[in-house]
């Protein structure tokens, strides 16, 4: 079991490099060179890289960089691991062969593992990564091979994440959903596997509205989300194009009063989005595997508020998809102290004999096994909690609508609401 380690929070000096601009040819921006040696933690850097989408008109997602920053100069200034941490950043533009030439780099550059992230792109990703063993912690599982693979230990995973915001479409009283998603191959099987998802719990559902990514007039697919006579409206789309789309629908008359917009939290509970929606954001549901930055009262969230401004970052950064992958990087220096193989081989043989992570910020998850039943198609998916949060948007902040996490393979009870 691993616990929440908790921050010493000194500012020390700034011996991770926090930039964050890509290189034209390749997407790929080191962290700076080896940081120099300290006077509390010399040594050889431990190299670890996030990859994310930057340089994108449908995401850019900079904050989970900027999480795994965090996180790593924290472990730095307390030399948790007794030599430096250093993070890698590479941009993987959308694009197959950006999200390879990353993959490339975290091989030539010995990365112990690849963190964080909500990159699409892992069908291109993986074959350049499981040559070499490096393993990816606290992605977001959404491609084949982020399902399938070994070395693959997603805190988030697409379906699983949208099979319970549906949950909580029903829990709500939902009773017909329709999915408005973007037209990418990664997402197809999301799409059916989701269908089969929603049905089994009794639900309808309608024919999925599909979108390119180059989308601008968001006009049309809001008027046949509307048309398919759904309660509840499901966006599978990128934070670029999700305030559009919800503009859209209530431009066209939808009270989220009335019409239950409940999603993924790693988008819909970005502070950025909230503030571009206002008052249209009221009445959005979220559900999540890591709690709400907004509420301070747990311990985690504060570690991470504080490190995040220990190392310069504002709020606006402070996403779902940055606190995990925060939470990443803290969980490999957790498991990785005391240890003197740090190898990508051996990191693998931790996080599989883990048990079950315990971090406020997080819902339970345990890497070494599935906690869905064998006749779950869940449990042919490297998914690992069956636990969630479901959030509301209140007066323009993300507010708990569940007591603590719950499991969200049944009907749960909404609080507050």
């Amino acid at each position: 079991m691993i616990n929440q380690r908790r921050s010493s929070g000194r500012s020390a000096a700034l011996i991770i490099t926090l930039a964050l601009a890509a290189t034209a040819l390749t997407g790929c921006s080191q962290s700076g060179a080896a940081p120099q040696a300290t006077a509390n933690c010399p040594g050889d850097p431990i190299k670890l890289m996030s990859i994310t989408t930057v340089d994108s008109p449908a995401q850019q997602t900079p904050e989970i960089w900027q999480g795994a920053q965090a996180a790593g100069l924290a472990v730095t200034n307390d030399c948790e691991l007794g030599r430096p941490v250093q993070i890698l950043t590479c941009d993987d533009k959308l694009d197959p062969n950006a999200g390879e030439a990353c993959a490339r780099e975290a091989v030539s550059e010995k990365v112990l593992a690849v963190v964080g992230g909500t990159s699409t792109l892992g069908d291109s990703i993986w074959p350049i990564l499981t040559p070499a063993g490096i393993p990816w912690v606290g992605n977001t599982a959404s491609s084949s091979l982020d399902n399938t693979s070994d070395l693959s230990f997603p805190l988030q995973n697409t379906l699983t994440i949208l099979t319970a915001a549906a949950q909580g479409a029903k829990s709500l009283g939902g009773k017909k959903a329709v999915v408005v998603s973007l037209n990418v191959p990664a997402l197809g099987g999301v799409i059916d596997g989701l269908k089969s998802s929603i049905t089994n719990m009794g639900m309808d559902f309608a024919d999925p509205v599909l979108m390119p990514p180059t989308a601008t007039d968001l006009n049309q697919y809001a008027a046949r989300a509307i048309a398919s006579g759904a309660d509840t409206i499901i966006p599978l789309v990128s934070a670029a194009l999700m305030a559009p789309l919800v503009t859209a629908l209530t431009e066209q008359g939808v009270d989220f009063t009335q019409t239950h917009f409940v999603g993924a939290s790693t988008v819909l509970s970005s502070p950025k989005l909230l503030q571009t929606l206002g008052d249209k954001a009221n009445g959005i549901y979220a559900a999540g595997f890591v709690w709400p930055a907004t509420d301070t009262k747990n311990t985690g969230i504060a570690q991470y508020l504080s490190e995040m401004g220990a190392a310069g970052f504002g709020k606006a950064t402070n996403t779902n998809s940055s606190i995990a992958s925060w939470s990443s990087v803290h969980i490999i220096a957790d498991l990785l102290k005391g240890q003197t193989d740090v190898s990508p081989a051996n990191l693998v043989k931790l996080l599989n004999s883990s048990g079950e992570i315990q971090r406020p910020e997080l819902a339970p998850t345990d890497f070494s096994k599935s906690p869905f039943p064998a006749s779950s198609p869940f449990s042919k998916l490297r998914a690992f909690t069956d636990d969630i949060v479901l959030t509301e948007v209140k007066n323009g902040t993300s507010v708990p609508v569940t007591d603590g996490f719950v499991n969200f393979m049944q009907p749960f009870t909404i609080v507050g609401t």
